[in-house]
């Protein structure tokens, strides 16, 4: 059994990874198991008989990756009840990330030094070329096509006035996003992307688009104050939907993909999500979010501290479940699809976030794959990213939400790309 070690244990400053490491680096394993995950139609249910999640938590310290102890996928009872049509397969390929392979990268460090200027002169740019050149294990990299992907939804919870707006705003901005109006579509066009907007549980429907892509599970999550957020076979449609979503976007030659959502509420189901995974407190992740609400923060955070109470969860699972809205867990699923697809996983702000380090907790090896877009000023963000030891690539102030900080990191992404396939070679010794 793995070590169960929780976040009351850990030292003063450092966090805990729960969940479980993957053992399995069976190269033709995992090619079929990706196989799997490409085909259209898998049917997935969760239940367990005491309505909980037992997959395994390893207790390693500080910065992501310092595991221990395993546990197989197939022996949690949210998973072992899947249909007998590819269950184990299924169950395995779900949430099963390999750590990314690095055996490229002295060949990609070498052709960048090669590049026609001095040594390290691009600085994170030339990070970035190694991280693509490994993601597409390649030398020369084509990214094809870029992608906004907003994913939007309604929590229950925003009807204990912890907003300052009401849960009707969400689809008002949903609808502007569609008609190429909202700050989103400016930042994807500054970029060089295509937005999409995801219906993942909006309370109120949407008129039919071409960019909008309808995956409700249900119209708005169940108020997390009183009861879980959302069913168990909720959880896993929604996850599933976020994979498929990707997979479509790779068949469609979108390999850049950032990713951001819409969601009045959704700031008190990340601060939820975030303080079951990684321990810290809720008063460091709880702020104003959209504003704040005109109870006050006091009062958002004394709503939040009693829906924990209700369910002092502590696995990824289990708090995306509890606390977690449709569009967290698409975009969790969207980040366990386009590791496994090799698609580069731009991640946005505050909520983005919250929903990369559920994966994290649940996957450590999926660290690997997500760049972080940009800094919010919120205090949230900045704890979380910190938990993630994760260094954005942007700092410009801003907190809108809607996947704009990750739009606008595309560029970056771009000129990485092309030091590694446009820019020229300088015979010779170069300089630091």
């Amino acid at each position: 059994m793995p070590d169960w070690t929780s976040a009351a244990a850990a030292p003063p400053g450092k966090s805990v990874v729960r969940d479980r490491a993957i053992s399995r680096t069976d190269k033709a394993a995992i090619a079929k198991e990706q196989a799997i995950m490409t085909q259209p139609t898998i049917t997935l249910s969760m239940g367990s008989a005491d309505g909980g999640s037992t997959i395994g938590r390893t207790g390693g310290l500080g910065k992501i990756g310092a595991l221990t102890g395993s546990l197989p996928m197939w022996s949690c009872p949210l998973i072992a009840s899947l249909s007998p049509r590819r269950d184990m397969a299924n169950a395995e390929t779900m949430m099963l990330v390999t750590p990314l392979e690095r055996e490229l990268e002295p060949e990609l460090r070498a052709a960048i030094d090669a590049k026609a200027k001095p040594l390290g002169a691009l600085g994170r740019i030339e990070e970035l070329g190694v991280h693509i050149g490994l993601l597409t294990k390649s030398l020369r990299p084509n990214l094809g096509r870029a992608a906004l992907t907003i994913f939007a939804g309604d929590h229950g919870i925003a009807a204990e006035g912890v907003t300052a707006y009401p849960s009707e705003v969400s689809a008002l901005i949903a609808t502007m996003v569609l008609d190429g109006t909202a700050g989103a579509n400016i930042a994807a066009r500054a970029a060089g992307a295509e937005t999409f907007l995801v219906d993942a549980g909006l309370k109120a429907p949407l008129m039919p688009h071409k960019g909008l892509i309808a995956k409700f599970v249900r119209r708005g999550t169940r108020n997390s104050l009183y009861e879980p957020a959302m069913a168990k076979d909720e959880f896993l449609t929604a996850f599933q939907a976020g994979t498929s979503i990707v997979t479509d976007l790779k068949k469609r030659g979108f390999d850049i993909l950032a990713l951001g959502e819409i969601g009045i509420g959704n700031t008190s189901a990340a601060a939820l999500v975030a303080h079951c995974v990684t321990g810290l407190p809720l008063e460091r992740l709880v702020g104003a979010g959209a504003g704040a609400p005109p109870l006050g923060l006091v009062h958002k955070r004394d709503v939040l501290t009693r829906a924990y109470q209700r369910a002092p969860v502590s696995t990824g699972l289990d708090a995306m479940r509890e606390f977690g809205g449709f569009e967290m867990v698409m975009l969790m699923g969207a980040m366990f699809g386009a590791a496994r697809l090799g698609q580069v996983i731009l991640v946005d702000g505050f909520i983005a976030t919250a929903a990369a380090c559920a994966a994290v907790a649940l996957q450590p090896h999926i660290r690997d794959y997500l760049l972080f877009g940009h800094l919010s000023p919120d205090a949230g963000h900045v704890a979380l990213l910190e938990w993630l030891d994760a260094k954005p690539l942007l700092d410009l102030g801003m907190r809108l939400g809607e996947g704009t900080g990750a739009a606008l990191a595309i560029p970056l992404v771009r000129m990485a790309e092309g030091l590694l396939t446009m820019m020229a070679d300088l015979p010779g010794a170069h300089p630091i």
